[in-house]
């Protein structure tokens, strides 16, 4: 006779595994939250580097004019003659564009007819005491013409710097770059509130004070000004990490979810 089997069967340890719903879920939860936070990683990094090769080709352009380096000297006030006579006639500009009620076309136009009025009683005065004009022993060796080199230098430059804006526009409003785009977006949104405060008299003269102080000042002060900043950016990320956290990033950048 046949041995009986069993009614009950005992569970095999190697087949048969209880499977908890509830563990599978976390599981599935922990993995969404990691590719969250992998496509996050991947974007912050993705945005950096897009922004500095970006940006890369201008700066490298603006770098390469041959005004460059003279006009560091002047902002960072190594002269301090030419550069405190360029602040002073700056500030002498607005204070009569402001007060005087002057245009910028009429200034420049009383400006060059006062140096000509100059020059020209200047040179009366030598050769009414007997002397020759004194301009044209000065500028008899001065050669007034620009080389082909020289102009060449000057249009690859402004032709470089046109052709780096024009790839940051395309990305900007093609919205090939969404990050870009928002950041666009808030910029031109800050500058038109700015514009409703201020005019552009204003505004002018406040970028020409900035391009003036603001280099020989972060020059002296630098690590104060830098441990600032680094504090204020700190900030500055902790709420955009608040607000990053509540968006779909992997849908936003269309990736898809890794699947077990």
């Amino acid at each position: 006779m046949s041995e009986a089997k069993p009614l009950i069967e005992e569970p095999n340890e190697e087949t048969d595994q209880v499977v908890d719903p509830v563990s599978v879920s976390a599981e599935k939860q922990e993995d969404v939250s990691d590719d969250e936070a992998e496509s996050r990683t991947e974007a912050d990094d993705g945005s950096k580097a897009t922004g500095e090769s970006l940006f890369a080709p201008l700066v490298s352009a603006v770098k390469r004019h041959p005004a460059y380096e003279s006009t560091l000297k002047v902002l960072y006030w190594e002269d301090t003659v030419k550069s405190g006579l360029i602040f002073g006639i700056g500030n002498f500009f607005f204070f009569l564009i402001t007060y005087g009620e002057y245009t910028i076309v009429t200034l420049v136009s009383y400006l060059l007819l006062a140096l000509l009025l100059v020059c020209f009683g200047y040179s009366k005065f030598v050769t009414f005491r007997g002397g020759q004009n004194p301009f044209a022993e000065r500028l008899k060796n001065i050669d007034f013409s620009i080389s082909r080199e020289t102009l060449t230098e000057h249009v690859e430059c402004v032709y470089a710097a046109w052709e780096a804006l024009r790839a940051i526009s395309r990305k900007i409003f093609y919205c090939s770059d969404l990050a870009l785009t928002g950041k666009a977006a808030a910029s031109f949104w800050v500058m038109s509130v700015i514009g409703n405060w201020f005019s552009g008299v204003i505004l002018l003269y406040s970028c020409f004070l900035v391009f003036f102080i603001w280099p020989r000042v972060y020059q002296e002060k630098k690590a104060e000004i830098d441990a600032a900043a680094q504090k204020v950016m700190a900030v500055v990320k902790t709420q955009l990490a608040v607000v990053l956290e509540k968006l779909p990033m992997d849908k936003i950048l269309g990736k898809k979810k890794k699947k077990e």
